[in-house]
C-alpha cells in the first residue's frame, strides 16, 4: 500500500538540550477557583521567567555550593529547564520543575518546587513521588494520568533540615474534575490538555530528621485521582489556602522522554527505558527525540525509524554494536576510518547499526548472493539509504566513497568492476532516501521494487559461474532485472 506524505530529515548536527526551541513564548493562563482566590498558572520555559534565575541561584545554587558533602546525593540533580509550572497565588508565586538524576529512581520520580511568598525569604523543596501499581498501569497508557500513590517531601535547606527533629510541609495540588469532585472513580483525571475543570486539594506531608528518608511518612491522601493516602500525614481539606508551604501541580520527569519511549515501545522498567531517562546521555537522547519527531507521519512513527531508533539506543546500552563493531572497523578504509573517528558516538553508531541492519536484511532476503551478486547491490543500496536518513546524504556519500577507497587486492585485475558496482547502488540507496514522498510504506519496500525493477546493478559471469563470487573478465554490470 502507498502514501503520499511528506518527510523531513535531521542532519543531527545539532544537539539541542531536550527540544529547546527559540519559538515565540505563548503563555496559557488557566484560572482556577479555589475558595475565594484564583490561582493563576504559567507554563513555560526556564529563561521565559525573568524573576526565575535569581531564585534559583540563591534557594539552589548556593545551597549546592554551601553543602558538599553528608547529602548522600540529594544535591546532585538537575532540573527539566523546558517545562516549568508556575503558579501564583494572590502576591505569592511557586515554580515546579521536574528533577533529572544520573541515578534514576523510576517509576519513583521528584518535583523541585521553589515558594516566592511576599515579604519572606524564598525557599526550595523536594518532592518524590512514589506510585502505586494503579498509577503506572494508567501511565502507560496516558502520562498525563492524575497521579496516585505516596509522596515524600523535605526542605532543600540543609542545614535546617539537620538542626531540626523533623516537621510538615503544607501543600496544594490541583486535581481535574469530570463533573464532580470524585473525578470519574478510576482517578484517571488529567489537568491540563483534555480537561476543562481542575479543583483544588491541600494536603500535609511530614518528615523525619537527621535522616528525611528513612521512615518518612506517606503523602496526604485524597479520594479524588490526587495523591494516595500514606502513613504519618494528613489530608486537611479546610487547611486555609495562604497557610500552603507551596502550591504546585504533579510535573512528571520530563514528558518528551516518556513519549520516546512509548514511541519506541520501551516498558518503564526496561533497560532501555531507563538508559533513555538518565541525565548522562541526555545530548544523545536529545539527538533521537529530534531525529524520531521529525520522522513521523500523521503522530506515527515508520517501521523504519523505530528500528533504527530502537537499535541504536540498544548499541548504546550494550557500549558498542555487539561483535560488530571490531569487525566492520577492520574493513574500513583509511579514509573511511579517518570520517568514522572524526563523528560524534551516536553517528558512529548509528552508522554501524545501519550497517549491521543492511547486512542481515541482505542475508535473509539474498543468502546466495552477498558478493556481487543482486544481495550485495540489495545491501548497498540499503546501508546507503539508511545512512542518508540517520546521518544526512552528505555524509553518507562521504563515508560510502571512502569506503571504497581500497587498493585493489593482490592478483585481482578484475576489482574496479566491484567499485563501479558499490558506488552505482550507493547513489541509488542513498537517492531512495525520500521513500515516503515517493509513495512508498518503507525504504526496504523502496529498494526492493529498485531491485525487481532493474535500478540496481549487479557483476554477471561471477567466478565459478554462480551468484557470488569475484569478477572476471568476462563480467559485465548489469541491470538486477
Amino acid at each position: 500500500m502507498k502514501t503520499n506524505f511528506k518527510l523531513l530529515f535531521p542532519s543531527l548536527l545539532v544537539l539541542v538540550l531536550f527540544n529547546a526551541c527559540n519559538e515565540t513564548f505563548e503563555e496559557q493562563v488557566l484560572l482556577e477557583e479555589s475558595q475565594s482566590n484564583e490561582i493563576i498558572t504559567v507554563q513555560g520555559e526556564f529563561d521565559e521567567f525573568n524573576e526565575l534565575k535569581n531564585l534559583y541561584d540563591k534557594v539552589v545554587v548556593e545551597e549546592i555550593k554551601k553543602n558538599t558533602t553528608d547529602k548522600k546525593g540529594d544535591y546532585n540533580f538537575q532540573i527539566d529547564s523546558t517545562n516549568v509550572i508556575k503558579k501564583s497565588f494572590e502576591n505569592d508565586d511557586y515554580y515546579t520543575f521536574s528533577v533529572i538524576r544520573e541515578n534514576d529512581i523510576w517509576p519513583n520520580f521528584e518535583n523541585l518546587v521553589i515558594s516566592n511568598k511576599d515579604e519572606q525569604e524564598p525557599e526550595a523543596y523536594l518532592f518524590v513521588y512514589i506510585p502505586d501499581e494503579a498509577y503506572l498501569e494508567r501511565f502507560q497508557e496516558n502520562p498525563n494520568t492524575a497521579f496516585s500513590g505516596s509522596i515524600e517531601a523535605k526542605p532543600l535547606d540543609y542545614e535546617k533540615l539537620m538542626s531540626s527533629a523533623g516537621g510538615c510541609i503544607n501543600y496544594t495540588t490541583e486535581i481535574c474534575n469530570y463533573g464532580g469532585h470524585t473525578d470519574n472513580g478510576l482517578g484517571e483525571g488529567v489537568a491540563g490538555p483534555g480537561c476543562q475543570d481542575t479543583y483544588i486539594v491541600n494536603n500535609t506531608v511530614c518528615f523525619i530528621s537527621p535522616n528525611p528518608f528513612d521512615g518518612v511518612g506517606g503523602g496526604g491522601g485524597s479520594s479524588d485521582g490526587g495523591s494516595g493516602g500514606g502513613g504519618g500525614s494528613s489530608n486537611d481539606s479546610d487547611l486555609p489556602l495562604a497557610d500552603s508551604d507551596v502550591i504546585t501541580k504533579v510535573v512528571v520527569t520530563h514528558e518528551q522522554l516518556h513519549q520516546l519511549n512509548s514511541d519506541l515501545g520501551f516498558v518503564y522498567a526496561s533497560p532501555e527505558a531507563y538508559w533513555v531517562r538518565s541525565s548522562a546521555n541526555k545530548d544523545k537522547v536529545s539527538q533521537l527525540i529530534n531525529f524520531v519527531e521529525a520522522n513521523k507521519v500523521n503522530g506515527q512513527i515508520p517501521l523504519e525509524v523505530k528500528s533504527i531508533s530502537s537499535n541504536i539506543v540498544t548499541a548504546f546500552i550494550n557500549g558498542q554494536v555487539v561483535g560488530f563493531e571490531q569487525d566492520y572497523k577492520g574493513r574500513m578504509s583509511s579514509s573511511e576510518r579517518a570520517i568514522f573517528d572524526s563523528m560524534s558516538r551516536f553517528k558512529q553508531l548509528a552508522y554501524l547499526v545501519n550497517a549491521q541492519k543492511a547486512t542481515w536484511a541482505s542475508e535473509d532476503l539474498y543468502p546466495h548472493s552477498s558478493y556481487n551478486g543482486k544481495g550485495d547491490a540489495f545491501r548497498h543500496a540499503y546501508f546507503n539509504g539508511l545512512n542518508a536518513i540517520l546521518l544526512g546524504p552528505i555524509l553518507a556519500e562521504d563515508l560510502a566513497t571512502a569506503h571504497e577507497d581500497k587498493p585493489a587486492p593482490p592478483n585481482y585485475p578484475n576489482y574496479f568492476k566491484e567499485v563501479q558496482m558499490d558506488l552505482f547502488n550507493n547513489q541509488v540507496g542513498r537517492d531512495k532516501m525520500n521513500w515516503l514522498v515517493d509513495g512508498y510504506d518503507s525504504l526496504t519496500e523502496s529498494i526492493l521494487e529498485a531491485l525487481t525493477n532493474g535500478e540496481l546493478r549487479y557483476l554477471s559471469n561471477l567466478q565459478g559461474n554462480g551468484a557470488s563470487g569475484r569478477a572476471t573478465n568476462q563480467s559485465q554490470l548489469i541491470p538486477t532485472n
